[in-house]
């Protein structure tokens, strides 16, 4: 019976079960780690920030070592030079999304100082907008969705969803990741 129960602990902790996902700090483009994060699904994994630019040795050290193990799970899936064909799917989905901002960006209601959110929604010719930005109230910084569009690249499309979606209420300085 303890001998049953050292066997499921252990399982429930190995890390090759768990999902994947390689690290990353520093000055973090969010389009790109977004456009990064849509492909990684399909490779199996998801890119987790763990800190901003300041970062200590053991962080560094720490995040190297975690991505070498999750790297070689992945090359054992994917094999050797994943990272190229990986790396070719960023760059064609980065493209995407900009024809699709580009798009949303047309309309008349939104101006300079809207942000997009851009996922993917049916294939790699719908994406879902979202043009947001922030604001203080009550002394609290405040991201605010303000539209969500359903873009079609494949007509050059723009349908307006809804207006003022969601409000969250963020105690740190707005970042795009």
């Amino acid at each position: 019976m303890i001998f049953f129960s050292a066997l499921t602990c252990k399982a429930q902790t190995n890390k090759t079960d768990a999902p994947l996902k390689r690290l990353l700090y520093g000055d973090i483009n969010g389009q790109y780690c977004r456009a990064k994060n849509v492909v990684a699904k399909k490779y199996g994994f998801s890119l987790l920030v763990v800190a901003g630019c300041k970062v200590d040795k053991e962080l560094e050290d720490s995040v190297e070592k975690e991505n070498k193990r999750v790297n070689k799970i992945l090359e054992q899936r994917h094999g050797k030079g994943w990272q190229i064909e990986f790396n070719r799917q960023v760059d064609t989905m980065m493209k995407l999304i900009a024809e699709a901002e580009a798009l949303v960006k047309k309309e008349p209601y939104i101006h300079q100082g809207h942000r997009f959110s851009t996922e993917p929604v049916e294939g790699q010719n719908i994406f879902s907008v979202k043009a947001y930005g922030w604001r203080y109230q009550n002394e609290k910084m405040q991201k605010v969705t303000y539209y969500k569009f359903t873009v079609n690249l494949a007509t050059k499309t723009v349908t307006k969803e809804s207006d003022v979606i969601e409000l969250f209420v963020d105690p740190i300085s707005p970042k795009e990741y």
